[in-house]
């Protein structure tokens, strides 16, 4: 979100970093899930910009990261993750439940609020 929206602090890093997953043609090692695609389609839709969110959908889909659903066990640890992080929004915990589950080494994100968790690294590009 950070990459194609407006003008932010993370704005460069995170289009930097995604320029490098792509130079390398290693994007399939990377991960994310379908909330993330569905967090693009519900914001630029709330926004009155769907046009831009379904061609920042398509962006996403078509860099071949690994898309992984989110299923019931996901949500099972995102559950554990907000007992233990409280202070982490649900749609947080539900990211780092299934990058946990799925025993991710490394949580990409400019998000502070994830500086808590000792799962996982955590990493800002």
């Amino acid at each position: 979100m950070y990459a194609a929206g407006a003008e932010h602090s993370y704005k460069a890093p995170c289009v930097e970093f995604l320029e490098r997953v792509v130079a390398a043609r290693q994007a399939a090692e990377y991960a994310i899930n379908t909330e993330v695609l569905q967090e693009v389609l519900h914001r630029y839709n709330a926004t009155g910009k769907k046009q831009l969110g379904f061609e920042i959908y398509d962006l996403i889909v078509n860099l071949q990261l690994t898309i992984h659903p989110i299923e019931l066990q996901d949500l099972h640890m995102a559950k554990q993750m907000m007992l233990k992080y409280p202070q982490l929004s649900t749609r947080d915990c539900v990211h780092l439940g299934m990058a946990v589950r799925r025993d991710f080494e490394i949580f990409v994100t400019c998000d502070q609020g994830f500086a808590v968790v000792d799962e996982l690294q955590i990493a800002c590009p």
